[in-house]
């Protein structure tokens, strides 16, 4: 299995970037278009050509013929395309996309101090109390906060599934995790099968990645 790591750097001149805005949906462009700050407008642009660019590889498919559809949650999926699953997430310096043959979801947070007020309204008591008395409590909050996310977004309902309503600890036989640490993040997959190990992080630098459209 393998996650597309892009990293993202001096990203700040939209205009250099809009022009890329022919190759992404209508639903992103309005996106774009309703965010305020010029990081998560390009980030937003680039977060949905990383996925473009995956399915291109990976199914062999031109861009233009690339259609999403949406739960009625908002999750994306590919159309006409029910085995290919993906999920996308980001920081203010990485983003990461998975696909999968099943439903699979994956969220990346960079670790920074541990909540434990958040933890107790949103987490488990299980959850809570292993936080709490651990020895790593930043890593482990961000470890179980971005299983929490990839779980739901594997479910595709987003916060409509309550977080405390599952317990990442104790993992089920209709839900598999995995969870690694990448630089200064925590990165958690959610998988409805048996997650195919090893998992391969392979990077991308946005050069590569807008040169693959400017190819288009």
């Amino acid at each position: 299995m393998i996650i597309t790591l892009l990293s993202l750097k001096n990203i700040d001149d939209f205009k250099y970037y809009a022009k890329y805005l022919q190759f992404i949906s209508c639903e992103r462009r309005n996106k774009v278009n309703s965010l305020k700050f010029t990081h998560s407008k390009i980030t937003s642009i680039l977060a949905e050509l990383l996925i473009r660019y995956n399915i291109c590889n990976s199914l062999s498919l031109n861009n233009q013929d690339i259609k999403f559809i949406y739960n009625e949650y908002g999750k994306p999926s590919l159309k006409d395309y029910f085995n290919f699953d993906f999920s996308i997430s980001h920081t203010d310096s990485t983003i990461v996309f998975i696909s999968n043959n099943s439903p699979i979801g994956i969220d990346i947070e960079r670790i920074k101090k541990s909540n434990l007020k958040l933890a107790k309204r949103f987490f488990t008591l299980h959850e809570y109390e292993y936080i709490k008395y651990s020895i790593t409590p930043n890593e482990d909050f961000f470890k179980i906060w971005t299983m929490k996310e990839a779980h739901i977004k594997m479910l595709g309902t987003g916060l409509h599934t309550p977080l405390n309503s599952f317990n990442v600890l104790k993992p089920t036989k209709e839900c598999y995790y995995y969870n690694m640490l990448y630089n200064d993040c925590e990165i958690s997959i959610c998988s409805k099968n048996n997650i195919n190990l090893p998992i391969e992080i392979i990077s991308i630098d946005i050069k590569a990645l807008l040169e693959f459209f400017d190819k288009l």
